[in-house]
């Protein structure tokens, strides 16, 4: 190998090559390794390729573990929410902009307060490293009236990761959570509502088990509101 620092299963293997003209002459016989500092590097001469290599291996430096949680959405998370809350109204905006205006609030911030505060409407967040990456709205819905069996169902209102971290499983992370919640309260069923121009959430929540419940069906007026 060429002189240098490498990193093998943990350590870090760092490589001197010497040349005995380079020594003193006392000192050309009886190698030891150089004094040097682990990553020191002398480089290598390919003119002279009979140099010796000296080769010493070091715990590679152990690597700051992430700390990872979901938990209930508290005040302090609110601008973090209302900032992911942004990012899906920009995708519904995208995909209806008749319907969905491209700035604005779904919620105020005594409102979200309020469902944070509710066991009715509980919202995960999920935390990594102290900042929050995504979030899980839920709603407990009964019935029981009427032609409708007595049942509790977890409704997912809204389901969001940051955009930077998409693709790290946090949506399915976040997913799994509520479900085990739902089971926890022994809720019957777990329902959401997809929007037919977001493909990929509906690909998503596919992917997790979830099937068509319902279909819900418009007819756009021409001439109204355009």
């Amino acid at each position: 190998p060429d002189d240098g620092c490498y990193d093998f299963n943990g350590f870090h293997i760092v490589c001197w090559k010497i040349f005995p003209e380079t020594l003193p002459r006392a000192g050309r016989t009886g190698f030891r390794e150089p004094a040097s500092r682990p990553g020191t590097k002398i480089q290598n001469n390919r003119q002279r390729p009979n140099g010796i290599f000296f080769i010493s291996l070091y715990p590679a430096p152990a690597e700051k573990p992430v700390k990872k949680m979901i938990r209930k959405a508290e005040p302090r998370d609110l601008e973090a929410v209302n900032r992911l809350v942004q990012q899906v109204l920009s995708v519904h905006h995208q995909g209806r902009p008749d319907l969905f205006h491209e700035i604005g609030k779904k919620y105020t911030d005594s409102e979200l307060l309020a469902i944070f505060g509710n066991p009715e409407t509980p919202v995960f967040v999920y935390e990594q490293d102290g900042e929050v990456l995504g979030y899980v709205f839920c709603a407990l819905q009964h019935t029981g009236s009427g032609s409708l069996k007595d049942i509790t169902t977890l409704y997912i209102d809204d389901l969001c990761v940051e955009r930077h971290a998409r693709g790290e499983h946090i949506g399915t992370a976040l997913f799994r959570h509520a479900q085990a919640y739902a089971r926890e309260l022994g809720c019957h069923n777990i329902t959401l509502h997809v929007w037919a121009c977001n493909p990929g959430a509906r690909a998503f929540y596919e992917s997790l088990g979830l099937k068509p419940q319902f279909t819900s069906m418009e007819m756009i007026l021409p001439g109204v509101n355009s």
